[in-house]
């Protein structure tokens, strides 16, 4: 009797003598999906491939603050942007959110700096 080569990648077939048809793409096996079958699972909604969303800690470089400010700031300020909830954990500020926020800071800033130079006299 000559001796049987076993195939470590089929090693359950060749052991229990399963016929089972095995597609071969470039010398290795196909192997089946780990995707749940369709139906049973709803898929969450993607957020747009265009915004960018930002870390507490990012956000606090970009302010040039610390990250417990930035959280002050969200607690206390209702003008602060809403963060975006993505896990249990993972919370993000989406850029776009951002930048209307300090767009809305700067036409503050520069009507108070109108409002004190006519107030003055000074010329802008």
């Amino acid at each position: 009797m000559s001796p049987t080569k076993i195939d470590p990648n089929n090693a359950l077939r060749d052991m229990f003598d399963f016929e089972t048809e095995i597609k071969v793409s470039q010398g290795d096996r196909e192997r089946p999906s780990k995707a749940p079958p369709a139906g049973r699972r709803k898929r969450r909604k993607q957020p747009a491939a265009s915004s960018k969303y930002l870390s507490v800690k990012a956000v606090a470089h970009r302010f040039g603050v610390h990250k417990a400010t930035i959280w002050r700031w969200f607690a206390n300020n209702p003008d602060f942007p809403e963060p975006v909830k993505l896990s249990a954990k993972t919370t993000r500020w989406r850029e776009e959110d951002l930048e209307e926020y300090e767009r809305r800071l700067a036409r503050a800033a520069k009507c108070r700096a109108q409002e004190a130079n006519s107030k003055t006299g000074a010329k802008p």
